[in-house]
């Protein structure tokens, strides 16, 4: 999570934009992936090798098994819902 949480901030810093077109508004969450929130095309190679993908259960890269929005003042949310035993969903916010 934090992988791409830095990935997407350094591009923020660089560009002055978010990629992908922007993020929904927390609590509401996209997918990061190829899918829904395609970050593979505005961060690989440049600001991370390779989208990371949650294990559990097992991500792809249409679909990372990790979440992302956006909260007032630009700040980001990475998260993990699917964590190891169905405990709650772990976040990052920078």
């Amino acid at each position: 999570m934090l992988t791409v949480l830095n990935a997407v901030n350094q591009y923020f810093v660089d560009v002055g934009s978010f990629p992908a077109g922007g993020f929904p508004t927390c609590p509401t969450t996209d997918n990061i992936g190829t899918g829904d929130k395609d970050l593979a095309a505005d961060l690989v190679p440049t600001y991370i090798a390779d989208l990371p993908k949650d294990p559990q259960p097992a991500g792809t890269a249409t679909d990372t098994g990790y979440d992302i929005c956006q909260s007032a003042g630009d700040r980001i949310t990475v998260s993990a819902p699917n964590t190891e035993g169905g405990a709650a969903t772990i976040s990052a916010t920078r």
